[in-house]
């Protein structure tokens, strides 16, 4: 099964070019990045990226998946401002008399 974490690494990782500017992104250890995509690679049972010097670049379905992947990471991302919209309500304050609030606020 993917998990969202490895797919965000995934798709931090092909936008930035660069495991370690990722791992910033993501606010976690550059050594963290690499078991994520790991873990996705596991769960797609494709390798996605391949060594490349000191680094990694992406192997021929990587670009073919990061469409895919970008899409599902946008709904993601708007799922969580709706979450945040609903967890975290505004609070509006109301001066009234006593009577007031009685009769007009109460039965709200």
């Amino acid at each position: 099964m993917i998990q969202t974490r490895d797919l965000e690494a995934f798709v931090h990782v092909m936008r930035l070019n660069s495991v370690s500017l990722a791992a910033v992104r993501l606010n976690i250890t550059q050594s963290a990045v690499p078991r994520r995509l790991q873990g996705l690679e596991a769960a797609l049972g494709q390798q996605l990226f391949q060594p490349h010097g000191r680094g990694i670049k992406p192997t021929h379905f990587a670009p073919a998946f990061a469409e895919k992947a970008f899409r599902v990471h946008a709904a993601f991302v708007d799922l969580e401002q709706v979450d945040h919209a609903t967890v975290n309500p505004v609070m509006v304050k109301i001066a009234a008399k006593t009577h007031t609030i009685d009769t007009v606020l109460a039965p709200i």
